[in-house]
């Protein structure tokens, strides 16, 4: 009887506001409870990541909806494999060890708390970094599709986030301690791949990991080269139209081997933000192969050698 008292006060309360309140209390009611619905499972506990929306305020130019279709056509057709990591055999575990071992190197000297990881791929090895738990990771990706498959993989990991984004013109998280940018400005146009660089400058980060590729300096693959989204060239960051300074060190990130052509040496470094047009266009290609070879860290800031030695990592001088 009360129920049915509550609900006929409730009925003629309802009954004597203006229509359009009416709509807004019901519109906000079933709103709350799409929250509750989403974000909870049957047992009424948190989902942290399911299904992480995707970011709305994107650019419309042509420019962003010719990367973001490019993009999504090679993931939804699986162009870049469709084995070990749909991002490609350069996201495969064993193609990861250096540039697993050089982030956690990172994350130790620099103090990292914080990471913007931009493209993200399908993250399928970021996670396996050693201490990766103790820090804030945000991933980020142009394909929306990637996204949410990210979302739900990593949804019991409470450190990650995903976000649906281009890194060419979306507003990026702010004042991250690092943004790994590791195989993006190669597939990008040399312009798009600017305002990525750009972008992460006005984003407040401190510091940038990126590729640089030996192969760059050979004239019959070499040089920074016009594209189109999704396309491949070899990149060098410290040649125009980038420009940055020598990095503050570096490892081998990768190594390809294709007939007919020289090996091509994928270098991993890292640069202090800001870094466009701090150097003069010239490069510190070619550099020393044989310590390469050896998977050691190449450093070129000399305020870095204590604290790798202090770490027991090995190391070498680039200009030695």
């Amino acid at each position: 009887m009360l129920q049915n008292s509550l609900g006929r006060n409730a009925t003629r309360m309802m009954g004597r506001l203006p229509t359009r309140t009416v709509v807004m209390v019901v519109g906000l009611i079933v709103l709350v409870f799409g929250f509750m619905f989403l974000y909870s499972d049957n047992s009424g506990t948190s989902k942290p990541h399911l299904d992480i929306p995707t970011n709305k305020l994107k650019s419309i130019s042509n420019d962003h909806d010719e990367r973001e279709n490019a993009f999504s056509h090679i993931y939804k057709n699986q162009i870049w494999g469709d084995g070990e990591s749909r991002s490609g055999s350069g996201s495969y575990m064993s193609a990861t060890v250096n540039v697993r071992k050089f982030l956690a190197i990172v994350f130790q000297i620099f103090r990292v708390r914080s990471w913007l990881d931009s493209p993200c791929g399908d993250c399928h090895w970021q996670w396996n970094i050693t201490g990766f738990d103790k820090i804030e990771y945000t991933g980020l990706d142009i394909v929306g599709d990637v996204i949410l498959a990210d979302g739900r993989k990593h949804s019991q990991r409470p450190n990650m986030r995903f976000l649906h984004m281009d890194a060419a013109v979306d507003n990026l998280p702010p004042s991250m301690d690092v943004i790994l940018c590791r195989d993006m400005i190669q597939h990008l146009p040399m312009t798009a791949g600017r305002a990525a660089v750009a972008n992460f400058e006005r984003s407040g980060a401190k510091y940038l990991v990126t590729n640089f590729h030996s192969a760059n300096i050979i004239p019959e693959t070499g040089g920074n080269k016009k594209i189109t989204p999704g396309e491949f060239y070899y990149v060098d960051v410290m040649k125009a139209p980038f420009n940055f300074p020598p990095p503050l060190m570096y490892v081998l990130d990768g190594e390809d081997r294709k007939a007919n052509e020289p090996p091509n040496f994928k270098m991993v470094g890292i640069w202090k933000l800001p870094a466009l047009d701090q150097g003069n266009g010239t490069s510190i290609l070619p550099i020393n192969m044989k310590a390469l070879e050896d998977q050691t860290v190449i450093v070129l800031d000399q305020s870095l050698v204590k604290p790798l030695q202090e770490m027991d990592v090995p190391y070498a001088n680039h200009y030695s």
